[in-house]
């Protein structure tokens, strides 16, 4: 480790404890950003160079770690602070979505469970047969995942989201002890294995870790940072079996620092003037309606610049979060695109410890920790938007349509962690 991989570290560790205070939980999304950048920017970058993978010179190592430090910072005193500008937006949506009944069915519908079920099925039936993989989903779901994914990656969201989205009612109708809660996880899991990602599986037990913090009961600090490291060690268990072998490998997994350094080192870097950030507008058009769409586009770009073709294939290389902003805008793209995260991060934190609902629970898990949870994976915002309150408005007609009974869930609540914070 070197002197600004150090610096990196004391910079993580001193912004996770400062907002760990603030929300009386190392259960945040800056602790968990912190984490992923600890062990991915400076313990996978030094083993990658331990190990004799990677030659890079000493000024772009040294330049992306002060880069990496400054993103990270950005993004943690922007939470430290008592401000977001979309804390608005959140609260205007929030209120735009009640006229469809969005959430609340959900959440009292004894239908809205074996539906989403039900559309998890069906949309990973569409992925087995579209993909071409058939069986291959249920025999080998890594292998189906990282080799047959491309062009049917809609079905391998929706059968995700389906499911994220099913576990949050289970939530909101039976989460009433720890026992259920992570009974839960453990059964919605075991569902998701089937679709080859390890963040999927997990993805379940750390909501639930959350759902208990925050809505059920108050867990130690020891409590919570032995659940954390069960999970990191999960995580690295589930890379050696999924192919790893090796604690080694399962670390070598880890290669978005190495990965980026190569690409700030070679010819083929130049800044590109905001052209990565908008070929990121590609991510609104489907390819079914336009199949001329092209693979290299965003954090894609990238990969096709170091090798082309890549990402038609399917194969690319995981890039620190940063290096976009970087290529395209510099050193204040860096900093400004780590406050606009933050900001929406925030956002959609803080209205989950507001309120319990399936709302705040669907919104936390899409963009409230941009390194853990994702609920509709590469969806854009406004698909995401649509898609939940579809759901709700569906349930609700489906319920009045069968009378269904409605059982009393706990509504909007005010936590003492906030509103003692911000009288």
């Amino acid at each position: 480790m070197n002197w600004f991989e150090l610096l990196d570290a004391v910079t993580i560790v001193a912004l996770v404890l400062g907002v760990n205070k603030k929300y009386g939980s190392p259960l945040n999304p800056v602790a968990l950003n912190g984490g992923f950048c600890f062990v991915s920017y400076i313990i996978g970058s030094s083993v990658f160079r331990a190990l004799g993978l990677v030659q890079i010179s000493k000024h772009i190592l040294d330049w992306s770690q002060i880069l990496s430090t400054l993103s990270f910072l950005s993004f943690g005193v922007a939470y430290l602070l008592d401000f977001s500008p979309f804390d608005g937006a959140l609260r205007f949506l929030r209120r735009c979505s009640s006229p469809f009944g969005a959430g609340v069915a959900v959440e009292k519908s004894g239908l809205a469970i074996p539906i989403l079920l039900l559309e998890f099925c069906v949309a990973f039936l569409l992925l087995a047969a579209f993909s071409g993989a058939g069986l291959l989903w249920l025999s080998n779901p890594r292998e189906a995942y990282q080799d047959h994914r491309s062009g049917v990656g809609v079905w391998w969201a929706l059968s995700s989201a389906a499911l994220y989205l099913a576990y949050f009612a289970f939530l909101l109708r039976h989460g009433k002890s720890v026992k259920r809660v992570f009974g839960g996880a453990f059964a919605f899991s075991a569902c998701s294995y089937v679709l080859g990602s390890k963040g999927l599986i997990l993805g379940y037990f750390l909501f639930g870790l959350l759902f208990v913090q925050y809505h059920l009961v108050r867990l130690s600090g020891r409590v919570v940072v032995l659940a954390g490291m069960s999970v990191a060690f999960a995580f690295i268990g589930l890379e050696i079996l999924f192919g790893a072998g090796s604690l080694v490998n399962a670390v070598l997994y880890f290669d978005y620092m190495p990965n980026t350094q190569q690409f700030l080192d070679s010819p083929e870097f130049s800044f590109q003037n905001g052209r990565l950030t908008l070929s990121s507008l590609w991510l609104y058009v489907p390819r079914a309606l336009y199949p001329a769409k092209p693979h290299a586009y965003g954090a894609a770009a990238i990969d096709d610049m170091m090798d082309p073709g890549s990402s038609e294939e399917g194969h690319t290389a995981g890039l620190t979060g940063w290096v976009i902003p970087y290529t395209d805008f510099g050193v204040a793209g860096v900093v400004f695109f780590a406050v606009f995260e933050a900001w929406v991060s925030k956002a959609a934190f803080e209205l989950f410890l507001r309120e319990k609902s399936l709302i705040s629970f669907a919104l936390a898990g899409q963009i409230g920790f941009p390194f853990g949870l994702t609920v509709f994976y590469n969806a854009p915002f406004p698909v995401f938007w649509l898609w939940l309150i579809l759901h709700g408005a569906v349930v609700g007609l489906l319920t009045l349509a069968g009378g269904a009974s409605r059982s009393p869930v706990a509504g909007p609540v005010d936590l003492p962690l906030l509103t003692s914070r911000r009288a």
